[in-house]
């Protein structure tokens, strides 16, 4: 599970913001926030059986047992960011502490349709004052089923919420909707390897943020123990801007996006997790200032109860 830093923001120095103008820059602050607040989504989870075998396992869609619907989880933990304001005007690394609040449902419809509905409440305090703080609330509505006589897994999936400063002030809506396929398998009795394809359309309060992206990954799983193990991802989007202040820019702005992580979990009861993890971003853009790299750590401790 990648556990990141959950808003970021920028401030462009002041050469930066004579050429591009204030609305551009905050723009940017608002997208990069929004981009990351959605990938804090539900965590990939291996459901098991009764010997603690992982038996099935889907992003955001869950198999549970009927007397298990229901859920609230929270996490706390520390952070770091090597460019947290992401753009290319790196103005230095900081340190932050991040806390996030969730509840929802998860089933089964008609026995081959699962269902999951989820809200949550996070934010992140930066230790910089160069990277400004953010909150987050947002919520979604996911089904998905397999694909019979296939190993494959489809989904979709409706969003929204709301991106704040520190003081829950300044809100900015983002919404849309996204479409997944998907597959896992398993090599041996310890590892499990999951592909995926995904397309999303999003719509945000600053029009100049709307866009629909393309992204694939690969997602694995190793179980070192009964309580510890090892995770792995790889990610590879391109997102189209529908208009991104093209009449300042004079160009269309185009991103391609890459990423790894690494995460290693210890889990201290059958509700409470331990996770250490970092992760490398890299984006490409034909907007200059939007182009950055960055290298992120966390610490996590999280729990969930379901009922």
């Amino acid at each position: 599970m990648r556990v990141l830093a959950l808003g970021v923001a920028a401030l462009l120095p002041v050469a930066a913001q004579a050429q591009v103008g204030p609305d551009i820059e905050r723009a940017i602050i608002q997208g990069n926030q929004i981009d990351q607040a959605l990938q804090q989504g539900p965590a990939r989870e291996a459901v098991r059986d009764g010997d603690g075998q992982a038996i099935d396992g889907e992003a955001g869609i869950y198999v549970l047992k009927v007397n298990e619907i229901f859920f609230i989880g929270g996490s706390a933990g520390l952070g770091y960011s090597s460019n947290p304001v992401r753009t290319a005007d790196r103005l230095g690394d900081s340190f932050s502490f991040q806390a996030a609040a969730t509840a929802g449902m998860r089933t089964k419809l008609g026995g081959r349709v699962d269902l999951g509905v989820n809200a949550t409440v996070s934010g992140v305090e930066f230790f910089e004052g160069f990277a400004p703080s953010a909150r987050n609330a947002s919520s979604s509505v996911s089904l998905g089923t397999a694909i019979k006589g296939t190993p494959l897994y489809v989904s979709i999936a409706g969003f929204g919420g709301f991106n704040f400063d520190k003081s829950f002030g300044n809100g900015v809506a983002f919404y849309g909707g996204s479409a997944t396929l998907s597959s896992g398998f398993g090599i041996g009795k310890r590892t499990v390897v999951q592909p995926s394809l995904g397309l999303t359309r999003q719509w945000s309060g600053i029009s100049e943020n709307n866009s629909t992206s393309l992204g694939a990954g690969l997602n694995i799983v190793h179980a070192l123990s009964e309580r510890v193990s090892v995770q792995g991802d790889v990610r590879v989007s391109r997102v189209w801007f529908d208009n991104f202040y093209e009449d300042v820019t004079l160009t269309r702005r185009r991103d391609w996006s890459y990423g790894v992580g690494l995460t290693t979990n210890y889990r201290l009861s059958p509700v409470a997790n331990i996770s250490l993890g970092a992760a490398y971003d890299k984006r490409d853009s034909s907007f200059f200032l939007s182009v950055y790299d960055n290298f992120d750590a966390a610490l996590v401790l999280s729990g969930s109860i379901r009922f």
